[in-house]
């Protein structure tokens, strides 16, 4: 099984870029009692926690076209992906209507007219284009998310997904590319194959 190659170093970000990020989560900490967007003992580590994680997905995410956010929650990692990937279309599925207000909200306030929300569970979610990449955080362990999102990839589409433990290298319609440390737990790319 591919593992560990050498981590993709996050991307530098720019003072405006650093801003938004930061922005997002003020908005999470306004918003986080009334929505329930992170747990009690992430609210003092959000960039330890949730930013870092996100920033770790950004290079192995084209700089253009489309990308799914499973059960986006907070915004992890969709809104540092947007914010770095501005030519990038980024679709943000979460099924809470709350979280869902909240997303579009911060999409808004961080001027993201990249970023669109759909409140709908993921299973019932069925796009006119499929995506180019996904990424999934804590919605399912990897492969009941590889098995969600595979119809929503394109030919080739990758997911990332993070994760603790190991996942096996051959997945029903796909293939396990590589496994990277990535801040408290890995980060694995899942490649979607044609059915032999």
């Amino acid at each position: 099984m591919p593992f560990d190659p050498p981590p993709a170093a996050p991307p530098a970000l720019s003072d405006k870029d650093r801003h938004r990020l930061e922005t997002h989560l003020e908005l999470i900490r306004q918003w986080n009692d009334a929505v329930g967007l992170v747990s009690e003992r992430d609210s003092g580590l959000l960039w330890e926690r949730h930013v870092l994680d996100s920033l770790a997905v950004v290079p192995h995410i084209s700089k253009q076209g489309r990308h799914l956010d499973a059960g986006s929650g907070g915004g992890f990692p969709a809104i540092p992906v947007a914010v770095l990937r501005p030519s990038l279309e980024v679709t943000l599925v979460e099924r809470s209507q709350r979280k869902s207000a909240f997303l579009r909200h911060a999409a808004f306030e961080l001027d993201l007219p990249n970023v669109s929300v759909v409140c709908r569970d993921l299973r019932q979610f069925s796009p006119i284009r499929r995506f180019d990449t996904a990424t999934a955080r804590g919605i399912a362990p990897p492969v009941a998310a590889w098995r969600m999102l595979r119809p929503l990839l394109a030919e080739s589409g990758r997911l990332l997904v993070h994760h603790a433990g190991d996942i096996p290298a051959e997945i029903e319609g796909g293939a396990l590319i590589a496994t990277r440390s990535a801040g408290r737990g890995r980060l694995s790319e899942i490649e979607r194959r044609a059915k032999s």
